[in-house]
């Protein structure tokens, strides 16, 4: 749903309300990324000078990066205090 309101902003031009939608009113939890970075891409190409479009698809490209570390944390194992044992002599 919010893919297609954020595909609106790129058809009716608007690259200004774009970059404020993924920036500033819209979390990236709410649409899947990858989604809204083609349609932007294609929308790059039409207008390569559009620095707003050029912002937003950093601020996509930020938003990625940031779930794929997040993603990589959760999965390592962080070792504990209390995976050791607390009778050691010191």
């Amino acid at each position: 749903m919010y893919e297609l309101a954020l595909s609106e902003y790129l058809a009716a031009g608007d690259g200004a309300g774009f970059l404020r939608a993924v920036r500033e009113e819209w979390p990236p939890e709410l649409y899947s990324v990858p989604a809204v970075v083609k349609p932007l891409v294609e929308a790059l190409l039409l207008r390569p000078e559009d620095e707003d479009l050029q912002r937003a698809l950093a601020t996509l490209f930020s938003y990625q990066v940031r779930k794929q570390y997040r993603t990589e944390y959760e999965e390592m194992k962080v070792f504990s205090v209390s995976d050791y044992p607390r009778n050691l002599p010191l």
